[in-house]
């Protein structure tokens, strides 16, 4: 019995080995292709999020530049501390009416609203990119934190081109088709 096992042995290990180096060479120049692509694709993501990141950075560096250029506006800051705030350019209205126009941008309305299957509510886009998915428990609560985004953007000078570009893409611009898409609502 030893010696049919021997003599199988030696009939098929060459076999064997043929045929598990032949799969491990077929595997390895398969595999080392897909990797150099997949290698690829992830660098040119690292690298497009860098840039993201960078440009937020500035962006940050800008809106936290104090906005005094002179003397004069100093000195009329300073007479404006006792009165109504004047800061907000944008009335109440208006903020509404933009949350309302971003809402139906982002999720149609809240009929695309990927947060429902969660049995939470988003609507709209907002605190939702590669690095954040926020969804919330209510819409007035969803709500009041765009509109207070609104009126924060607002205070820091943004005008509503680059408040809406800078809401859709993050980045500081005045001309996007997201703004030219809510002009035509």
């Amino acid at each position: 019995m030893r010696e049919l096992i021997k003599k199988f042995w030696n009939k098929i290990k060459w076999i064997l080995f043929l045929t598990i180096w032949t799969a491990g060479t077929i595997g390895w120049m398969y595999f080392y292709q897909e990797f150099k692509i997949i290698r690829c694709e992830a660098s040119a993501t690292w690298t497009h999020v860098q840039s993201i990141q960078e440009q937020r950075k500035e962006n940050k560096n800008e809106d936290d530049a104090p906005a005094v250029e002179s003397k004069d506006e100093a000195a009329r800051e300073v007479s404006l501390e006792g009165e109504a705030d004047d800061t907000l350019s944008v009335s109440p209205p208006s903020i509404k009416e933009m949350a309302d126009k971003i809402r139906i941008l982002e999720s149609s309305g809240g009929k695309n609203d990927s947060c429902l299957s969660k049995g939470l509510i988003n609507g709209y886009g907002f605190r939702q990119s590669t690095f954040d998915w926020k969804c919330y428990n209510s819409h007035a609560e969803v709500r009041t934190e765009v509109e207070n985004w609104i009126k924060d953007k607002i205070a820091k000078g943004y005008d509503e081109p680059t408040m809406l570009c800078f809401y859709n893409r993050g980045i500081k611009t005045g001309d996007c088709p997201y703004y030219n898409k809510y002009k035509t609502l």
